[in-house]
């Protein structure tokens, strides 16, 4: 019983953990934009919060184990997005200025969340 407690704990510390960037991403961006703005990025956050969860409940980690090809996809896609944000983030300056840029387009900010 109280592996089980201690396996849900950590699935879930796993699972809300990374959220942490994404709302500090909605909330910079509520204070340096209008409204209109502000709700696009907390609803696309919150539609992918979702689509993550579901995945998750459906099991999507039974899908991977079950088609070596999905798993394969999907960890090079993963693979490449880690690299090319690690290269952006070397390549990139600190900004010292507080200001968020309120002026993203809609996939850009799909892209961001």
């Amino acid at each position: 019983m109280i592996e089980y407690l201690v396996q849900g704990f950590i699935l879930g510390i796993a699972y809300v953990a990374p959220i942490g960037m994404q709302n500090l991403y909605v909330i910079n961006t509520a204070i340096g934009s209008n409204k209109l703005k502000a709700y696009k990025v907390a609803l696309t956050t919150i539609f992918f919060d979702v689509s993550l969860a579901l995945a998750c409940f459906f099991g999507m980690g039974g899908l991977m184990e079950k088609f070596r090809t999905l798993k394969l996809i999907i960890l090079f896609t993963g693979c490449i997005a880690v690299v090319y944000i690690g290269i952006q983030l070397i390549r990139s300056t600190p900004e010292t200025k507080n200001e968020v840029n309120a002026n993203k387009s809609f996939s850009q900010i799909i892209l961001t969340s």
